[in-house]
């Protein structure tokens, strides 16, 4: 179990975890030159520099770094701002081209938007809307960036938990029963329904388009919800009826899958299957608890602000917020048992993978560049907060997402680049050698 866990409360009121960020973001070029105090925490976890040999864990192709001896800047740029539900964060495309967004549906109760979400046996056939909104390039003397809205899909339902370069994912309410899930194509708006019959949520696609997604099993106060996954000619199942299984996580490999568990008993658990047979998928892997007092929510917000969980350089990692402690954790499937988490700074709420090695996050006032394998200190980019979602467009390589604390139904868009991975870790090592200078060690 996570150090603090079962004495910390279960999490926060249901409040979007955008409400905990600053709004106000300097919209100028900033230099590092300075990080707080705070380090990356072990959990009294000392790991040794390579992790142990296994035949399933191990099987990808870590991914290049780059290198470069330029200062370490940060730039951010306003993109715009958007109306939003104060629910559901934005998808953002993997090349950053596009932007799909949960439109604002003031009619709803708050409980029925939570219902809606969460596929409460509750809920009805609510109309919501999505936004497909494009980012392009102005012409100018100053070539800048801005939101241009796309399409809007009336009626479309909730938006998904997924994005690649072609579109991204939805789930549509069809009444207490059905609950369908579709792919939407970003140019064009259409929509491929996957799923049709039975309950269905919480779906995820791989890089190569193979669907993992959740269905409720059972009714009344007997159901819960089992894992499916499309397999080679089948479809694999996981779930023995002690609890619901939510939001599973693709690795790049495709070979492993990540979810979260709430137990009848009300314990939470991040569990780990082997996605290659129907046999493997029937027991997790790996099973880590989280809290012993979980809710659905918990599970839900352990991913709000991270768009793209997974590690880029196709190892079985990922990141996740955990609420009690109020901090990221990244959690490492190739270690030993005891030996597979760390946690961020506390508070640390937000988070975007940059490398296999280096990732940005974000405090409530701070927005940090930080490594993973050593205990480097986190370089502080710029003051301010916001959701980090990674790109691959060199025109604006993340956009940070902020709410208007002062515009009800706001989101604030910013385009933001950075140095190069060698740079922040030069400044990361000079903040270390004046940290172990100031306390004579």
């Amino acid at each position: 179990m996570i150090n603090g866990a079962r004495t910390r409360s279960p999490g926060w009121s249901r409040t979007t975890l955008l409400a905990l960020l600053a709004a106000s973001l300097c919209a100028t070029g900033c230099v590092a030159e300075k990080a707080d105090k705070p380090r990356l925490t072990y959990s009294d976890v000392v790991r040794p520099e390579t992790p142990p040999d296994t035949s399933l864990l191990n099987t990808y192709v870590p991914a290049g770094l780059s290198t470069s001896n330029s200062a370490v800047t940060t730039w951010i740029a306003s993109l715009g701002s958007i109306e939003y539900d104060r629910h559901l964060l934005p998808l953002v495309s993997p090349g950053g081209q596009y932007m799909a967004v949960q439109a604002p549906a003031p009619e709803l109760a708050e409980d029925e938007v939570w219902d809606c979400i969460l596929a409460d046996e509750t809920v009805t056939e609510p109309k919501l809307d999505i936004i497909i909104y494009r980012i392009e390039r102005v012409a100018g003397d100053k070539p800048s960036q801005r939101l241009v809205e796309h399409r809007r899909l009336e009626g479309a339902g909730v938006l998904g938990r997924g994005a690649d370069e072609s579109g991204f994912l939805i789930e549509s309410p069809q009444g207490p029963d059905a609950r369908r899930i579709g792919f939407v194509q970003w140019e064009t708006g259409e929509t491929k329904w996957l799923l049709n019959s039975g309950v269905n949520a919480f779906a995820a696609r791989s890089s190569s388009g193979r669907l993992a997604w959740c269905q409720r099993i059972g009714e009344g106060g007997e159901s819960h919800f089992e894992l499916f996954v499309q397999g080679d000619n089948e479809v694999y199942r996981a779930g023995d009826g002690t609890g619901d299984l939510m939001f599973p996580i693709w690795c790049g490999n495709e070979n492993v899958l990540f979810a979260f568990q709430l137990g009848t008993d009300k314990a939470l658990d991040l569990v780990v299957f082997d996605t290659r047979s129907a046999d493997a998928m029937r027991r997790p892997l790996q099973r880590e608890r989280l809290t012993d007092e979980g809710t659905a929510f918990m599970a839900f917000q352990a991913l709000a602000g991270i768009q793209s969980p997974a590690a880029p350089d196709g190892s079985p990692r990922i990141l996740f917020f955990h609420s009690g402690q109020q901090r990221i954790f990244e959690y490492d499937a190739r270690w030993p048992e005891g030996q597979r988490v760390r946690g961020l700074p506390s508070p640390s709420i937000a988070a975007a993978w940059h490398t296999g090695d280096g990732i940005i996050y974000s405090s409530l006032s701070r927005v940090y560049y930080q490594f993973l394998r050593d205990r480097s200190a986190p370089v502080e980019l710029f003051k301010g907060s916001g959701v980090p979602c990674a790109t691959s467009n060199p025109a604006h390589p993340f956009v940070l997402i902020a709410m208007d604390t002062k515009v009800l139904f706001q989101l604030n868009l910013w385009a933001m680049g950075l140095a190069d991975e060698e740079a922040v870790r030069a400044a990361a090592a000079q903040l270390n050698q004046a940290d172990l200078q100031r306390n004579g060690r």
